[in-house]
């Protein structure tokens, strides 16, 4: 049986890895959606492919942003490189939230175990036959 803290741990670090995946799989998403917006403005600037298709604001947030001009990919590509860290923190966060709650357990025992300073064990170190080999720890 597995102890509820454990549990809580695994469950917190899996959740973390999770988010810190999804944090990831969407800074790929947004970079291919850059890359495509980027090259779409060019050749419609150039002429290649005629005028640019006409984009919803409220559904492409990329809208409306004229990436030929100085500047703009970097302002673009930071905001999805701040989004991504934000998800890689929060990721961190509670993945080493899941290690501190799974070792829990093992540091209250090592705790518990340091208080009982009344019992004074005696650990016999190596062999010791004693005065003609009858000691304590003869063979």
């Amino acid at each position: 049986m597995v102890s509820p803290f454990k549990l809580i741990g695994y469950i917190l670090q899996i959740a973390g890895m999770l988010i810190m995946f999804f944090g990831f799989f969407m800074l790929i998403l947004d970079i291919q959606k850059v890359v495509s917006r980027v090259s779409s403005d060019v050749s419609s600037q150039s002429g290649t492919l005629g005028r640019p298709p006409s984009c919803d604001p409220k559904a492409d947030e990329l809208c409306g942003i004229d990436m030929t001009q100085e500047g703009a990919t970097e302002k673009v590509f930071s905001k999805k490189i701040y989004n991504f860290l934000f998800y890689l923190g929060i990721g961190l966060f509670i993945m080493i939230l899941g290690v501190i709650f799974r070792s829990m357990e093992e540091i209250s025992t090592a705790l518990s175990g340091l208080k009982k300073k009344d019992e004074k064990v005696r650990v016999p170190v190596g062999t010791w036959y004693g005065p003609k080999g009858r000691g304590p720890i003869s063979r």
